[in-house]
């Protein structure tokens, strides 16, 4: 019986941790080449934010989306936020989406209001978002 119950549990925290991840990746907002533009020049003119929740060495492998600030998510995670206005604009990516959902659901909790998770760098990049190393 012991064992039956541990097998349900093990089950259901599974069955939990696979569903987060699955509706971190479906808050990814598709974008365009018109919303790449439109991020590099809302980034551009300062009423966006284009932040990369990767790590430093992600960083360092792969380079950036062009104007994006390094934030990486071990630090929203540890409690700490970004130097943004929380009514500021923030799209927010990683290397496939999960990991930004994640950051956009950390940032909305700490009043964040207009974050947008644009999924992963290759997404960005796919659809000609400017690159920097």
């Amino acid at each position: 019986m012991k064992n039956i119950i541990l097998i349900i549990a093990i089950l259901i925290v599974v069955g939990i941790w696979y569903y987060a991840f699955y509706n971190a990746d479906k808050e990814m907002q598709d974008i365009s080449e018109e919303d790449v533009s439109r991020i590099v020049s809302e980034v551009e003119n300062g009423s966006a934010v284009l932040i990369d929740v990767r790590t430093t060495e992600e960083l360092a492998e792969t380079g950036y989306a062009e104007g994006a600030i390094h934030f990486d998510l071990a630090r929203l995670q540890a409690g700490e936020v970004p130097d943004v206005a929380s009514d500021q604009t923030v799209y927010i990516y990683c290397k496939s989406g999960g990991r930004a959902g994640e950051a956009k659901r950390i940032l909305e909790t700490n009043g964040f209001i207009d974050v947008t998770n644009i999924g992963g760098l290759a997404d960005w990049v796919s659809i000609g978002g400017p690159v920097s190393q």
